[in-house]
């Protein structure tokens, strides 16, 4: 299993982890299996899963948002679905 991250500094990934900067974030997502949202919801990454990002995502992949539901832009989710034939969703 590889362990990737998107951070303001890939450059401090700790040891066995592949680091992305923001930047990088399509390319991160098109190697990912899961992409796992663990941060919270700021107007700087408002909607930051958007379409180009959902599209590069690969076609098996699962997006899991434990932060806020304002990281992923909800138009761009529900358009993106057909891609993967399916989308679930949790709200409380």
């Amino acid at each position: 299993m590889i362990l990737t991250g998107v951070d303001n500094h890939p450059e401090h990934a700790p040891y066995g982890v592949k680091g992305y900067g923001h930047d990088d974030l399509k390319l991160a997502a098109s190697d990912a299996d899961y992409l796992i949202l663990a941060i919270p919801g700021t107007k700087d990454n408002e909607n930051m899963i958007d379409g180009p990002v959902l599209a590069a995502m690969r076609k098996n992949a699962v997006l899991v948002n434990v932060g806020r539901g304002s990281l992923v832009d909800e138009s761009a989710l529900l358009a993106a679905s057909p891609l993967w034939g399916r989308v679930g969703c949790r709200k409380k």
